[in-house]
């Protein structure tokens, strides 16, 4: 009778509502890398990888949407807000964002997406 019991429990604690997730963090883009909007804290290019797409996360309360390679090396990841990300050799050297009318804007290196 443990058992069942045991496995109820468990059963149960799948049931469980996943943590929510902060809310986004307001940034600005510039020619240098991410500006956080409400303290002096950057993002600047240069920062590694994991850095970066960790504190992108954050400041995005989401995880990337797409992770590829970059025609002729690197990496990219692109997140909802149309931000992507551009990595080479471990280190953060570019972003670009696609606005609402279809242009795009970036700074520092960005890469084709492969």
């Amino acid at each position: 009778m443990r058992a069942v019991g045991g496995i109820v429990v468990l059963l149960m604690a799948g049931c469980a509502a996943p943590e929510p997730r902060p809310n986004p963090i307001a940034f600005s883009l510039d020619a240098g890398g991410i500006q956080l909007l409400d303290r002096p804290q950057r993002v600047d290019f240069g920062r590694t990888d994991h850095s970066t797409l960790s504190a992108m996360t954050k400041l995005t309360a989401s995880d990337p949407m797409r992770e590829g390679a970059c025609v002729g090396g690197g990496r990219y990841a692109a997140f909802g807000d149309g931000v992507a990300l551009h990595f080479a050799r471990g280190d953060f050297v570019g972003w670009s964002r696609r606005e609402q009318d279809g242009t795009i804007r970036q700074a520092g290196r960005a890469c084709v997406q492969a």
